[in-house]
């Protein structure tokens, strides 16, 4: 191990994540060989007593989940604490965050008389104890144990709800804590997974402003800019994630933890997630559905963002005069009828959100009539949001982080299939929207699929 890699952070990253996270009343907290300052963070965090719960895997148990129960309770002014490893001893690989899973955990802090919870974990261990907690009215802290994905500060939770992945609104963690010697032995592809969940921000910031000026939904200028200076405190330092840098590693994390304050700020997660999650969530839930591969979600995310950047970029070349409506109503109506033959057992849980999806004939003719008539003005601001679909794959390709849907063990077809039928698992409208509605999607998705092997 070289120097280099266990120098501390060559960069301080706490006036920045102080300023952020105060202003979002989140303590963020995160250098290297921090982990006995986290005993004196949690008592100023969490109330003092009776009963904490520390909720871990096998594996979080092992990189930190220890360490940390030794350091807390070593400390001597701890509450009592009571530890809760989530996922069968037979499948440790099988845990996700389901309903059911956060409902359980939920009714574990309620007859344990449990007053904080403490994640020790990533994405889903997160996503459970902050929807588990919420339910139970008792704060949460989370030791992140991976910079893999952009959802630690955010005040939502993604869960598999029958089967369908659905975001549902809860508290954000009172406090985020990360030792960056933990993250830096965090396996390789959690670390491109969060690097390609931060890349999506040019296209998910791209579909929330198409949303705005075609449907009429909220937008947030500081939001975005927020997720934007993220993107850009990342950029510079990608080629040296591979390498265990720690400067590296805690930007990534600093990043993806201001992305998720600004889906906070926004009051939705609209500015970091907008088709190219739709295709990630796609492929988890048909993952789930019938026992098919599939991949962390920041990687599913950094290859699906290459499609939607491929996507805007055939958009930008089209003149006002091309932007007219492609289906006739009965089209429209024969829609239900296809997507409830695809979806198959999971068409009654996704029903509503897809009929609402599809929307009628008339509608996307306003919206079509809108665009042409806001074009050159439509056209100008996207082009400030976006990055190109080369730009991107190289960042991606420095940080070793998959860069096709081959990479990802997903075959062509059903690659095809996630972009074509993702608008309909969450009424969101996005570039997937307007580019069937253009009736060209099919197009466009052949050539960017036929790009991604070359």
């Amino acid at each position: 191990m070289t120097e280099t890699r266990r120098s501390r952070v060559a960069f301080d990253f706490t006036p920045l994540l102080e300023h952020y996270g105060e202003s979002r009343g989140i303590r963020l907290c995160l250098d290297v060989d921090h982990l006995p300052t986290l005993p004196a963070l949690l008592r100023e965090c969490l109330p003092s007593g009776p009963r904490w719960q520390l909720v871990f895997d096998h594996n979080t148990w092992r990189v930190a989940g220890e360490r940390v129960l030794e350091t807390v309770t070593g400390d001597g002014h701890a509450p009592a604490i009571t530890c809760t490893e989530l996922g069968s001893a037979l499948h440790r690989s099988a845990l996700r965050a389901t309903v059911e899973e956060a409902e359980a955990l939920q009714s574990q802090f309620e007859s344990g008389g449990v007053s904080a919870a403490i994640a020790v974990g990533s994405g889903t261990i997160n996503d459970l104890v902050k929807m588990a907690a919420f339910g139970a009215g008792i704060p949460c802290a989370c030791v992140a144990t991976a910079p893999s994905m952009n959802g630690y500060t955010s005040s939502a939770a993604s869960l598999l709800d029958a089967g369908i992945k659905v975001t549902r609104p809860c508290s954000p963690p009172v406090l985020c804590f990360a030792d960056t010697e933990v993250l830096r032995r965090a396996p390789m592809r959690m670390v491109q997974s969060g690097f390609g969940d931060l890349l999506s921000r040019p296209v998910s910031g791209a579909d929330w402003y198409l949303s705005h000026v075609l449907e009429g939904t909220p937008y947030d200028t500081k939001a975005l800019e927020l997720i934007h200076q993220a993107e850009k405190l990342m950029r510079e330092l990608s080629g040296r994630l591979t390498e265990g840098d720690t400067t590296a590693i805690a930007a990534l994390t600093a990043a993806l933890w201001i992305s998720g304050l600004a889906m906070d700020v926004a009051g939705t997660s609209a500015p970091s997630s907008g088709g190219e999650h739709l295709i990630s969530h796609y492929l988890d839930m048909t993952a789930f559905a019938h026992g098919l591969p599939y991949d962390l979600h920041g990687c599913q995310v950094g290859v699906s963002t290459l499609i939607s950047a491929h996507l805007y970029r055939r958009l930008l070349e089209l003149e006002a005069d091309d932007l007219e409506p492609a289906h006739e109503l009965l089209e429209w109506r024969d829609k239900p009828a296809e997507l409830k033959k695809h979806f198959g057992p999971l068409w009654p849980s996704l029903r509503d959100d897809a009929l609402t999806s599809i929307g009628t004939a008339e509608g996307n003719a306003h919206r079509l009539q809108r665009l042409r008539e806001r074009w050159p003005e439509i056209r100008a601001n996207l082009r400030s949001l976006l990055r190109t679909p080369d730009e991107i794959r190289e960042d991606l390709i420095k940080a070793r982080a998959p860069t096709s849907f081959c990479d990802l063990d997903i075959s062509e077809m059903r690659a095809h299939n996630a972009v074509r039928f993702a608008r309909y698992i969450r009424p969101r409208y996005s570039i997937l929207d307007l580019a069937e509605e253009l009736g060209r999607l099919e197009v466009w998705l052949h050539e960017a699929l036929a790009e991604m092997t070359r």
